[in-house]
């Protein structure tokens, strides 16, 4: 074991290390990330149309610009890392400028020849709530040559 936590932390990466960041969503960001993919949802653009559906009370970010947040953490703590896999439960809507953390813990590691593979867990909490609106888990691999 003591070997595996040597190699782990030549990667700069170790069981339980968690990263977060705090942000908002504004509508500047959702009209940018809406045009850039294409998806003019009226959920994300007009607040009527968005009550109407009697599921929300407002506009809502789009579940994949919330979980960029993921992506950020990831580039920032282990600048060079090949994102392998994400899966996503969006559990509750983020409204525009709502405060929400995204949340990154690696909950397991696993040396290979290319790199250091880990498994996280990642969430999205509303800061004011404190409930959860995105889960899911990640696959990620520190390549060899992402430690130098």
């Amino acid at each position: 074991m003591a070997v595996r936590r040597v190699l782990t932390r030549a990667f700069g990466a170790t069981v339980g290390d968690t990263y977060s960041v705090q942000r908002t969503f504004t509508a500047g960001n959702v009209q940018t990330y809406g045009d850039l993919i294409d998806d003019h949802n009226d959920v994300h653009f007009s607040h009527e149309k968005a009550v109407a559906t009697g599921f929300f009370s407002g506009r809502i970010a789009h579940g994949m610009l919330v979980s960029s947040l993921f992506s950020h953490l990831l580039a920032k703590h282990y600048p060079g890392t090949i994102y392998m896999g994400q899966t996503l439960k969006f559990t509750k809507p983020v409204y525009l400028e709502e405060l929400v953390e995204g949340r990154v813990t690696i909950k397991s590691t696993q040396q290979s020849r290319k790199g250091l593979k880990c498994q996280l867990s990642t969430t999205v909490t509303k800061v004011k709530e404190g409930s959860v609106a995105v889960e899911g888990e990640a696959t990620i691999l520190i390549l060899n040559s992402s430690k130098d």
